[in-house]
Order: C-alpha cells, then sequence, then structure tokens
C-alpha cells in the first residue's frame, strides 16, 4: 500500500516538474518572439526614417512619383536673393500632400510653389506594413523652373508723338482771302505704325482746309502703345498763320489719344462664328428633366474674341455653362472699310433633356 502511494506520489512530482517546466520554455519563447518583433520594427522605423532622410534635412524629392515644377512670376522672383525654394509638406497614407508651406521674402514666391507641391504624388510609407504619414520637405530650383513673362499692362498707354508735321502750302491768292480767323483745326486718324489714315477739318478759316488736309496726310507720327501693343490714335494739329506774315505757319500737335474701337450691332463681313461649341448640360438641370433657352448678348473684340457676355434670359441653372460657351466662341475679325471694330451681338443657346 505505502508502495502504491510512493508511486503515485513520485508520478505527481514528475508531471508537475514538466509543467512547471513547459510553462517556463513557453515564457522564453514568447520573450524572444517579443524580442524579435521589436527589433524587426525598430529596424522598419529606421528604414522609413533612413528612406525619408536620405537626401538630407528630411528632403523627399526621390520618393516622389509625380513632382511638378512651380511656375514663378517674375514679380515672385524679382526681390528674392535665393536659388531655391523649400516647402514643408506633410504627405497623408495614400502619398497626397494634405498640408504644404514655405517661408521665404516673396509672399508671391510662397503661394506659387505651394501650388505646385500640393499637385506632387509620392510612394505610400509604411511602418510594419501599414500605411503612415511622412512629414518632409521639397526643394524647387528657381532657375530650373519656367519663369511666366510679366503681363502687359492693359491700362498703361503710351502716346505716340509728332515725328514730322508737315506745312500747308498756301498760294498767295488763298493769303488774300485770309480774314480775321489765321488757324486750322485738324482732326486726325493714325494706324498702329504711325501712318496716317484719314483727316477731318474741324474748325478754322475754309480757305486754308484743302491745303491743311493735304499737308495733314503727308505727315508722320510714332506709334501709340497701350498695354505694350501698338494700337490707332486720334490727333487733333493746329495750323495757324502768322499775323506779320501770312506765309508763315506755325504747326502744332493739340492733342492725341488712343481710338476706341467702333460698337457695331451686326457682323459686317456677313461671316459668323469660327469656332462655337456648346454649352454642357447640367447635371443638376438633367435630374428635374428641366429644358429651355439662354438668350445672352456678347461682345466681340476687333481681334475676334469675346470680350464681355452677359445674360439676358434663361434659368440660372443654365447661366455657368452658357457664359463658358460663349466666351469660348471665336469669330472672324471685323473691319469697316479699314477700321477694325467691335461687334455686339446676342447668342441663343438651347438646352433640351
Amino acid at each position: 500500500m505505502n508502495l502504491t502511494r510512493t508511486k503515485y506520489d513520485s508520478l505527481d512530482f514528475w508531471n508537475k516538474f514538466n509543467e512547471s517546466l513547459s510553462n517556463l520554455i513557453m515564457k522564453k519563447v514568447g520573450l524572444m518572439v517579443l524580442v524579435i518583433f521589436s527589433l524587426t520594427t525598430l529596424h522598419i522605423s529606421a528604414q522609413c526614417r533612413n528612406q525619408i532622410n536620405k537626401n538630407g534635412g528630411g528632403v523627399c524629392n526621390s520618393l516622389a512619383t509625380y513632382l511638378p515644377q512651380p511656375v514663378f512670376s517674375q514679380e515672385a522672383i524679382r526681390y528674392v536673393n535665393r536659388s531655391v525654394v523649400y516647402v514643408k509638406v506633410r504627405i497623408d497614407k495614400e502619398g497626397n500632400v494634405n498640408s504644404a508651406e514655405a517661408h521665404t521674402e516673396s509672399p508671391l514666391l510662397n503661394a506659387q510653389a505651394v501650388k505646385a507641391a500640393y499637385r506632387a504624388k509620392f510612394k505610400v510609407t509604411k511602418l510594419s506594413g501599414e500605411p503612415v504619414e511622412v512629414n518632409c520637405g521639397i526643394y524647387y530650383k528657381i532657375e530650373n523652373v519656367k519663369v511666366i513673362p510679366k503681363k502687359p499692362n492693359l491700362g498703361l498707354v503710351k502716346l505716340g508723338k509728332a515725328v514730322n508735321l508737315r506745312k500747308p502750302n498756301v498760294s498767295k491768292s488763298i493769303q488774300r482771302k485770309i480774314g480775321k480767323t489765321k488757324y486750322v483745326l485738324v482732326e486726325v486718324e493714325i494706324d498702329n505704325t504711325g501712318r496716317v489714315i484719314s483727316a477731318k477739318t474741324i474748325k478754322g478759316n475754309k480757305a486754308l482746309y484743302k491745303a491743311s488736309l493735304k499737308a495733314t496726310k503727308l505727315s508722320r507720327f510714332s506709334p501709340t502703345l497701350k498695354g505694350g501693343i501698338l494700337v490707332n490714335s486720334i490727333a487733333v494739329i493746329k495750323y495757324e498763320f502768322s499775323d506779320e506774315k501770312k506765309s508763315n505757319i506755325n504747326v502744332a500737335l493739340e492733342s492725341i489719344k488712343v481710338e476706341e474701337p467702333i460698337i457695331l450691332n451686326h457682323f459686317p463681313s456677313g461671316k459668323l462664328a469660327l469656332f462655337a461649341p456648346q454649352p454642357f448640360y447640367p447635371e443638376a438641370a438633367r435630374a428635374i428633366n428641366l429644358s429651355g433657352k439662354v438668350v445672352m448678348q456678347i461682345l466681340v473684340d476687333i481681334d475676334g474674341k469675346v470680350e464681355k457676355a452677359n445674360i439676358v434670359s434663361g434659368h440660372p441653372l443654365f447661366h455657368k455653362s452658357s457664359i463658358k460657351a460663349a466666351k469660348a466662341t471665336i469669330f472672324p475679325p471685323q473691319k469697316l472699310g479699314r477700321t477694325p471694330v467691335k461687334v455686339r451681338y446676342n447668342l441663343v443657346f438651347n438646352f433640351k433633356c
């Protein structure tokens, strides 16, 4: 009996020993697995950090799958004493830029660099197999980007000057007819090269009109510029005859101004649009099966482009697409004789569901 009990006690001892040993081994194995996992995580994290920082200072240009270059205007870089622009960005889990900021002495340069940064795309960075957000920076070299030329100021006008004002050739018989009125004012239309297109007398001694007009048409002027563009102009010339010697004539340019184009309500050539895109049908109007007509009044400039487009009538849902289509329409340039003219015209767009 005692032997049997001793035998069972011995078995129970060995069972407990094996169980304790197994638990100890499992704990050791679990601890080793945890250590290996931690080291692997740290290694991956270090790799990610090294990848972001491998260009120095957190630069991530090399991680970009699409990196459009900014387009800087001359005003933006005029007073900037640097060759590169650094934009600090935050890349989301999908590789898109969700925030960007640049700090240079030019606010305009900052805005143009940030605009380009938001369009960039990057490789997705993963940590332990999971996508993560990344803070880094993009460097843009100013000398490698396209510079927008300064747009002309259309309000700036540089008036032409008289280059060669001819004096009228007045015969003695006409000189005898000169009374108290001893001057003539002539209005001159000048083309964009400085040559006289037409001339008409507006005031003065009628006996001197013919000679004054002939002299005017032989005169020359420097071109007039509006916003850097050569334009036609209108000038007034004064011919004044001396009291002492009537053959002595003083010629002066009284005034000169930019010629405003004539606006017609029809196309002189009879030709309509060269390019007339149709407006798109808005989804909001399609959803309610809305149909209708939009009437627009447009102003076509001397180059055939639509300068203004105003809605006359039509449902508000059709307004935006109608204006966009109207401004994209191109007409042949119109002239009245040899004079370029603007045209005011009505456009009608029909929308059917």
